[in-house]
């Protein structure tokens, strides 16, 4: 192999390796707290319609209907997209997600924040309220 033809591979496998730097650097890099992951999202949503339909709530609901022995389903879920049993910062999710459609829910604000807290509800993405 001449010098020409040794430098084109080195040079080839330098940027191979170079993409699959980047590539791992990527995969092992933080989430960013503005882009919550979706599919958890979605699973979480679900189990709030499988644990109390349409009907609204405050966060700290969910969370007493997550620790009931039927609750484990819902306890995952929290856990998964919030990154823990938080009920603020599930209640923070919920506000960055208002009103966008994930999984076929969408999540809705029924009240401001009073003295219990902000008031939601999770409905089919085609329904409104």
């Amino acid at each position: 192999m001449n010098d020409a033809a040794l430098l084109a591979v080195l040079a080839e496998m330098r940027d191979e390796i170079r993409a699959l730097r980047f590539a791992v650097e990527k995969l092992m890099a933080p989430r960013c707290k503005d882009e919550p992951d979706e599919a958890a999202i979605a699973n979480l949503l679900r189990a709030i319609d499988a644990a109390i339909g349409a009907r609204s709530f405050l966060c700290s609901h969910l969370r007493d209907h997550a620790l009931l022995h039927d609750g484990e389903p819902l306890r995952a879920a929290i856990i998964a997209a919030a990154g823990a049993m938080n009920m603020k910062r599930l209640g923070r999710l919920f506000s960055k997600i208002e009103g966008r459609a994930i999984g076929g829910y969408e999540v809705h604000l029924v009240s401001s924040k009073d003295r219990k807290g902000t008031q939601w509800q999770i409905l089919a993405a085609d329904l409104r309220i």
